[in-house]
């Protein structure tokens, strides 16, 4: 028998009984949807880096509020496949995306530092 994955209209009806903190919905490769009482659902996978358990959240499937970022079904799996690739190559998935986040402060501290030692000179 196959593995039952979710689909797209499985991610969109889920939702979690308010007695309950969150509700897990299974998909595959150890990547799942976590539904909370207040319908925000957000994507995790779970891995295993130096014998230790982690986790990586790659977004929200529905945006709570105007901040947050959609994340489909596709881009779910696709940033799964991605970070996976990260492990297999000797590199802690959740540490890189805190590096790449650092890596993109620091240059958009650098360009408006610069930008405002520019125009102080001018």
């Amino acid at each position: 028998m196959f593995p039952m994955w979710l689909t797209d209209a499985a991610c969109r009806n889920a939702g979690c009984p308010v007695d309950k903190i969150h509700v897990r919905l299974a998909d595959s490769g150890g990547r799942y949807l976590e539904v909370a009482p207040n319908k925000a659902k957000r994507w995790f996978w779970k891995y295993l880096f130096d014998a230790k358990k982690k986790r990586v959240a790659p977004g929200h499937f529905v945006g709570v509020g105007s901040t947050t970022v959609r994340t489909s079904l596709k881009a779910a799996r696709e940033a799964r496949h991605e970070a996976r690739k990260l492990q297999r190559g000797g590199t802690d998935p959740a540490q890189h995306r805190q590096f790449e986040k650092l890596n993109r402060q620091t240059i958009a501290d650098a360009t408006f530092a610069s930008i405002e030692r520019e125009l102080h000179a001018t």
